[in-house]
């Protein structure tokens, strides 16, 4: 693995700040054989080389971006909204784009497609968020919606046993919005 991250935060105003990152990522993975070793032999499920592929779960890039401005109320409170984006490039979820499988009872071997599920698109996420500060700044009230794309990021494939049926894909949390009192005493 090669990277490079840059993060900055900007404090625009009194008032007003932006915070910025970017990351970079290269994976290759250098030496990964699954080796079948006799059984190969009995019921023909060939060996299988990774090398050269790419890490799962690696975007290449990712981007984050947000903004929040202060505006001071003229009960001596503060009002402060929030916005961030995360955007991040493709990746893939697994090695390989197929899944080899044999039938303990028949020793028939059987090859899975995962083309359709492997594969995450580059997308972006957004979340907002809004929160009054007291005047004396013991309590707060946090006010939020996350992933306004209400996108269903695909997050891990994984496969137990010898057919489709006990695949797990797991998705992101879709929109979700809230509220948080916080009390200090």
């Amino acid at each position: 693995m090669t990277g490079l991250d840059l993060q900055t935060n900007w404090i625009i105003t009194s008032e007003d700040k932006v915070d910025f990152s970017v990351s970079y990522l290269k994976t290759k993975i250098k030496d990964l054989y699954y080796d079948y070793y006799d059984i190969t032999n009995e019921q023909g499920i060939p060996d299988q080389d990774f090398s050269g592929c790419e890490m799962p779960n690696s975007p290449k890039w990712t981007i984050t971006a947000a903004y929040s401005h202060n505006f001071n109320l003229w009960n001596g409170g503060t009002l402060t909204p929030r916005i961030d984006a995360k955007y991040q490039s493709s990746w893939f979820l697994t090695y390989t784009s197929k899944m080899l499988s044999m039938d303990a009872d028949t020793q028939e071997i059987t090859v899975f497609d995962l083309s359709g599920y492997r594969y995450q698109e580059a997308n972006m996420i957004t979340n907002f968020g809004i929160t009054y500060t007291s005047p004396d700044g013991n309590w707060t009230l946090n006010g939020y919606v996350k992933n306004l794309e209400n996108y269903a990021q695909k997050r891990s494939l994984m496969i137990q046993g010898t057919d489709m049926s006990s695949a797990t894909l797991s998705i992101g949390s879709p929109r979700t919005y809230g509220a948080v009192m916080s009390v200090k005493f």
